[in-house]
């Protein structure tokens, strides 16, 4: 679980989050000393975490469509996030729409399908 270690919720309401960075996390390290960058993985574990907020379920992406990454986010360039999931839900599983970015400027853009676990 990476939140509150990598990224911390400040707003949420109705599928749009605004979260925080968090520089002092360890993946920082060693991604890359200096110069920290957020792991694209990172991206698409704090999403999910959100479904699961969103959902109150916990779920596994079990297919991804789309994953782009456009933009290199970093902690020191981009303090805070806009995260913001559609969800539509059948039968024991999600599809799921989620972007991260700041503003109208979209970074990583997410589609696919989540089931319950």
């Amino acid at each position: 679980m990476l939140e509150n270690s990598f990224y911390k919720i400040l707003t949420s309401a109705d599928g749009h989050y605004t979260v925080a960075l968090l520089p002092d996390c360890d993946v920082y390290r060693g991604h890359f000393p200096g110069e920290p960058i957020s792991p694209g993985v990172c991206s698409i574990q704090m999403v999910k975490e959100l479904m699961e907020r969103q959902t109150g379920k916990h779920l596994m992406l079990t297919d991804v469509k789309q994953a782009r990454f456009t933009t290199l986010i970093t902690p020191v360039q981009h303090h805070t996030l806009d995260v913001n999931i559609e969800l539509t839900p059948a039968d024991d599983k999600y599809t799921y729409h989620a972007t991260v970015g700041q503003g109208d400027n979209v970074f990583v853009e997410l589609k696919g399908t989540a089931s319950t676990l």
